[in-house]
């Protein structure tokens, strides 16, 4: 089952060449992969960790950094393989590193990458090779300016492995490193890279004699395996301040014209190799695994420890809000017991004015309350009725004792409904009429009395009271 492709919000490239170091910063999300900013350190100064760094929105943002490795310190070679799954392709290739590598396999850091070859049933496979202190080496420097790698590649091969095979040829990549040349031979044959080497010659006459002199035991190598049978045209690729005398013992060597070509500026092969690297055409990673561990721990360290730091600061700032507010209110509180000390004798001296007030009502409300309770039982007593006395109790309770015939008692029932509904202006009188009780009279001897006796108590309506 095939993995999982990351997708990639953002990709960063760098390059340290002495003095400065590079950055190319690249925008991979959505269909649109370009450019976003290109940047120039002198003199070992940090990169801009807002770039080059990683922080939690990288977790859901992915971000992918590059980082180049000197073409002059790498051995390349192609080797013929049959067709097969990755997993089997890398064992065989273990297998025969040994004989491959041009350094002991304890001291390297090898990967590859697959380029598409013309023979059915066969893949050829770019080895890269470079010794673990050279690994070392660039990761320090790349550390020393803040950069931490998630992958490290040689930019030649993004250019070797998107070549042109359409035609034979000898290609042929120049370039300067420290005063000297390096340059990156291709034998294209039949579509297929057939040789790949990298040499490193002096810029000189020397140099230009070492290097035919190579390519003539490359093509007697050709012969003898089978792969070669006639010397293809040459051509040249890179600065023409640095090709044109390099083009004229070429010309004096083959006997085919030899063309040249412009070498593509570092920007378009730094979008090359993040665009590959961000849509996982890229395979070769020369990163060690040990520093891979290393760098997603400390990245998962860092988070932890700037979530814990958020945190203490909230916290922080929690207390200091929290003991704001309790000095506010404490000063809040303060100024209110002052103000209620202030008022408080103010605020007796209105109780107590209240409370005459209320005496002085209440003295009014008893000077009419027993006129206004004689005024209405006198007007709303029924002539069958006979009132004998009535209690007026404390300005509030009102009871009434009285008889009526035997015959005409339902009277009494009358009279209390018309008590109940009782008004003096718009406000009733009573507040509650109790039920009355109506008892017969005893008469003298046997005969029954023709008179009973009624009562019932009524309760003023004030507010008040």
């Amino acid at each position: 089952m095939s993995k999982r492709k990351k997708k990639w919000h953002e990709c960063n490239v760098v390059q340290i060449c002495e003095p400065a170091a590079h950055l190319w910063q690249f925008n991979a999300s959505g269909r649109n992969f370009a450019l976003k900013s290109e940047t120039e350190e002198i003199d070992g100064s940090p990169l801009p960790q807002k770039i080059v760094g990683k922080t939690w929105q990288n977790l859901i943002q992915g971000k992918l950094n590059i980082g180049w490795i000197s073409h002059d310190q790498v051995f390349l070679r192609t080797v013929q393989m049959p067709e097969c799954e990755a997993d089997e392709l890398r064992q065989m290739l273990e297998f025969q590193l040994e004989k491959l590598s041009p350094a002991p396999v304890a001291q390297i850091a090898w990967s590859y990458e697959l380029i598409p070859s013309s023979v059915d049933g066969q893949v050829t496979v770019l080895l890269i090779i470079v010794e673990s202190d050279v690994i070392e080496r660039h990761l320090t420097e790349f550390e020393q300016v803040g950069f931490q790698a998630d992958r490290l590649e040689v930019p030649w091969c993004h250019e070797l492995i998107t070549l042109d095979r359409s035609s034979d040829r000898i290609w042929i990549r120049l370039g300067e490193s420290n005063g000297a040349i390096v340059a990156l031979v291709v034998w294209i044959l039949e579509g297929t890279a057939q040789n790949v080497m990298v040499m490193h010659l002096p810029n000189s006459d020397e140099g230009t004699l070492s290097l035919t002199e190579q390519l003539d035991r490359t093509a007697w190598t050709g012969e003898l395996e089978a792969w070669l049978s006639t010397i293809p045209a040459v051509t040249v690729c890179g600065e023409s301040s640095v090709t044109e005398p390099w083009i004229d013992a070429l010309k004096e060597w083959s006997a085919h014209p030899v063309s040249s070509e412009t070498a593509p500026e570092p920007v378009e092969i730094a979008t090359l190799g993040a665009k590959r690297a961000t849509q996982g055409e890229s395979q070769s990673n020369l990163l060690p695994e040990a520093h891979q561990i290393r760098y997603k721990q400390q990245y998962i360290d860092g988070m932890w420890m700037k979530g814990v730091g958020t945190m203490v600061l909230f916290y922080i700032f929690g207390i200091l809000i929290y003991f704001v507010m309790l000095e506010w209110m404490h000063r809040d509180s303060i100024d209110l017991q002052t103000r209620v000390r202030a008022s408080a004798v103010q605020y007796t001296n209105v109780l107590k004015m209240q409370a005459h007030l209320d005496i002085l009502q209440e003295q009014v409300d008893l000077k009419f309350s027993a006129l206004d309770c004689l005024r209405v039982i006198s007007e709303e007593l029924p002539t069958e009725l006979t009132l004998d006395s009535f209690k007026f109790h404390m300005g509030k309770t009102l009871s009434l004792y009285g008889k009526v015939p035997t015959a005409d008692a339902g009277k009494v029932t009358d009279y209390h409904r018309a008590l109940i509904n009782a008004k003096t202006g718009e406000q009733k009188l009573f507040a509650t009429v109790s039920d009355p009780t109506i008892n017969a009279a005893r008469g003298r001897g046997r005969s029954a009395s023709t008179e009973s006796r009624w009562s019932f108590t009524c309760e003023l309506e004030r507010s008040g009271f």
